[in-house]
């Protein structure tokens, strides 16, 4: 059986976990990088306006951006440090991080229950609740200092408030991904086309990572095997947590930007004229009559529309008696004589 608190199993614990973290920063910042172009460069660019769900997306990834690259630092340097300023900062970045993952998840399903008051209500309230213990467990009082031994900063992390920090999450994330399959399937928004297409237009595979990668987190915290197998998958956990909820936000912005484009082309398409052309003489006069017969459905438009229509007949009469100019707009008709 494995000694998880002898000093060799604790040095290769730890190595394993500032690997982990230099790793981690990679994917990280390769997503982040590939990521940048559809929310912060649409935003800077004024291709997209701002709205307020972007606020927790925004501070999320920037927040985890902070905190990975400040713990590869920490865990790779060899100057001595305020370890616990250094704690506290991380902790509350950390802890803020994953709840902001989980809001941007937690907004799109009261999005989808917005009819429904009690569920709007019962969300809002887990939502601040998660955000109250995160605060809480962030900055919750704990031992750190500068090892000489591990040549790093040494956390002894509040295994019991994390408990239940991980736990809550995982609830919540599992409440999220339930009330949102259902409330699609409620809509209908699951059952025309293909299943898998419309899960991965929904994001509803973002939902299910979010929920699976804190499932091991939750687990080594309540094993406490040791001070590093405690933290060892919270990094990973976060950090594609973090992802995944952002990936889910992206594909809202397109899926929105999808239907806003389909719903412009079948308005244009309905706005399109229909020019109905009747020419004949009035037989009961020597002047020729011709009558024309003009049918604009111009649909949900209220702008004005100009239109040239250029007859070239082959034998032109001598001249026009009366013409009659018919305009339907919004079900609406006009006839102007002249």
């Amino acid at each position: 059986m494995v000694d998880w608190r002898n000093i060799e199993t604790l040095k290769l614990c730890q190595f394993i976990f500032n690997q982990t973290t230099v790793f981690m920063l990679g994917i990280y910042g390769w997503d982040f990088i590939l990521s940048f172009q559809h929310v912060e460069g649409a935003l800077i660019s004024r291709k997209m306006k701002f709205r307020w769900p972007f606020v927790f997306y925004l501070y999320g990834r920037y927040a985890w951006l902070t905190e990975i690259v400040t713990m590869v630092v920490i865990t790779h340097s060899i100057v001595s440090l305020d370890c616990e300023v250094a704690f506290r900062f991380l902790s509350i970045l950390a802890t803020s991080s994953v709840s902001c993952a989980s809001t941007n998840l937690l907004i799109r399903t009261i999005t989808i229950w917005r009819e429904n008051a009690i569920v709007v209500l019962l969300l809002v309230v887990a939502c601040l609740g998660h955000w109250i213990l995160s605060i809480v467990v962030g900055a919750v009082k704990s031992n750190s200092n500068f090892s000489e031994f591990w040549q790093s900063c040494v956390f002894d992390y509040a295994t019991s408030e994390l408990i239940v920090f991980y736990v809550y999450t995982v609830v919540l994330d599992f409440s999220i991904l339930a009330l949102t399959v259902y409330g699609l399937c409620r809509q209908r928004a699951l059952t025309a086309g293909s299943l898998w297409a419309k899960v991965c237009n929904q994001g509803l595979l973002y939902f299910l990572a979010t929920l699976v990668v804190n499932v091991p987190v939750m687990i080594f915290e309540i094993l406490d095997l040791n001070p590093v197998m405690t933290v060892l998958f919270s990094i990973p956990a976060a950090t594609l947590s973090v992802i995944a909820s952002s990936r889910a936000v992206i594909s809202l912005v397109h899926l929105k930007k999808d239907s806003g484009n389909s719903e412009t082309t079948d308005v244009e398409n309905s706005a399109s004229p229909h020019v109905i052309w009747d020419a004949k003489r009035d037989r009961s006069s020597d002047s020729p009559q011709l009558t024309s017969n003009i049918n604009l459905h111009i649909g949900s438009f209220r702008d004005s529309m100009d239109i040239e229509i250029v007859e070239t007949p082959r034998s032109p009469p001598r001249s026009f008696s009366n013409y009659t100019v018919q305009t339907v707009v919004a079900g609406s008709s006009r006839t102007h004589d002249s």
